[in-house]
């Protein structure tokens, strides 16, 4: 699926998602994250300053849209 196309389903538009945000979206704690995306299982955080990061809003939407059964934003499983 394509970015445009996920964010207009989620009613989003494109920005930075802090860590914060992004671990209410998916559920997923930091190390769990850092892991996933070391072994490119997870969107790669793009560095916003020295000591920042960020995730695209269409790769998280993405990546949690490939999962089935994944609810936005509450990251919680319908049926683990």
């Amino acid at each position: 699926m394509e970015r445009a196309k996920i964010l207009k389903m989620y009613g989003e538009t494109e920005r930075l998602v802090r860590e914060e945000e992004r671990r209410k979206m998916t559920g997923l704690s930091r190390s769990t994250v850092w892991r996933l995306e070391r072994e490119g299982n997870f969107p790669k955080r793009k560095q916003t300053g020295k000591n920042s990061c960020a995730w695209l809003m269409s790769d998280l939407l993405l990546w949690m849209n490939e999962r089935s059964g994944y609810e936005l934003c509450s990251g919680k499983e319908i049926n683990p």
